[in-house]
């Protein structure tokens, strides 16, 4: 039995870039692709593996990118914001439109996206690479409007609003 990642490769590893993440969402990442539903098949597969279901017809593109997420909050668009960094990365810099969900806290607030399940969910972190194994993480779990912001709060501060500060 294989693990498929998202992008059509067999065993994807994460990267290990983020200190805080929690071992709770990378045990809830790990999927067998010969199960039905999103049970963990944790004597199987290692704790760093994720399957990835193909996209239906109705998701979207996996990043977005930040001038289209300015675009949306100043069309006053109907979508989900979330930061997914911690709380002090959050509070040294921030987008206001952002609800701040940490990744370390995503399963245990999934109900908070409940509301959004067949809309727009657009998730960032500092460069994307949390966020993006959130974003795969929601999509597995049926939110198939999940998408990362490419290049993260960075990328904003960059592209956007030179105004948000940089670390």
């Amino acid at each position: 039995r294989f693990v498929r990642h998202y992008y059509g490769g067999w065993i994807s590893h994460f990267s290990g870039h983020c200190s805080t993440f929690d071992r709770g969402l990378q045990q809830c990442l790990a999927v067998s692709l010969h199960s039905t539903s999103s049970q963990i098949d944790s004597d199987t597969f290692p704790q760093n593996r994720i399957f990835m279901p193909p996209l239906s017809e109705n998701s979207l593109p996996i990043e977005i990118d930040v001038q289209s997420v300015k675009a949306m909050i100043d069309e006053n668009a109907d979508f989900l914001l979330i930061d997914c960094r911690e709380a002090d990365e959050h509070e040294f810099c921030r987008i206001d439109a952002a609800k701040l969900i940490p990744m370390s806290q995503t399963p245990s607030r999934v109900e908070e996206f409940e509301t959004h399940r067949d809309s727009q969910i657009v998730v960032f972190c500092h460069h994307g690479g949390r966020s993006m194994q959130v974003v795969q993480w929601l999509r597995s779990q049926g939110f198939n409007g999940a998408q990362n912001m490419t290049g993260g709060i960075e990328f904003w501060s960059r592209l956007v609003d030179p105004e948000v500060p940089r670390y």
